[in-house]
């Protein structure tokens, strides 16, 4: 793992070699990119895989899964809503203790409490979830509706008149 900062605390002739990496992993619900009016799943390039036609952006929200065939639609007020990262520490923290640079000392010194902190971020949008699951609004729709039909090619029918053609061809 890359580390985000590194650098050094000096004591006189001691020097003390520090990196500072991420302490957490990112555990949001994982979404999908869906046409949200017939649920079609959007692929980077913004194509409905079943059609195979291109979506404008203004036709993609993001889906939630929770069952086979139904979503739950997100957009993007919805993610605005849900709180990012409450801290709750012991002391305020005045400005200047935010520089990178105090924080390290400060944890160098004492140890890192996890229980000061909670991440409410993903249990907002998990809580969305499940209130729009428990008042209906989901979006179902039957996959079939979205496939093309498949272009049946009679491979016999092809050899047979390409042979056909080349006896034509040979025969002038």
């Amino acid at each position: 793992m890359k580390p985000l900062w590194e650098g050094a605390i000096s004591f006189g002739l001691i020097l003390i070699p520090v990196r500072l990496y991420k302490a957490t992993d990112e555990q949001k619900p994982g979404f999908h990119l869906v046409r949200e009016k017939d649920l079609c799943p959007i692929t980077y390039t913004r194509v409905c895989k079943y059609t195979g036609e291109e979506v404008p952006y203004s036709e993609i929200a993001r889906g939630y899964q929770y069952q086979q065939g139904t979503q739950v639609i997100l957009h993007d007020e919805d993610f605005r809503q849900a709180k990012d990262l409450n801290i709750h520490a012991a002391e305020p923290l005045s400005q200047k203790e935010i520089d990178i640079a105090i924080m390290l000392i400060e944890q160098l010194s004492s140890p890192f409490k996890p229980s000061d902190y909670s991440d409410t971020y993903k249990q907002e949008i998990e809580r969305m979830i499940d209130e729009k699951i428990k008042t209906g609004k989901v979006s179902s729709i039957e996959k079939a509706q979205h496939q093309r039909q498949a272009e049946v090619i009679d491979l016999l029918e092809k050899l047979k008149s390409s042979l056909e053609e080349a006896k034509k061809k040979n025969a002038s």
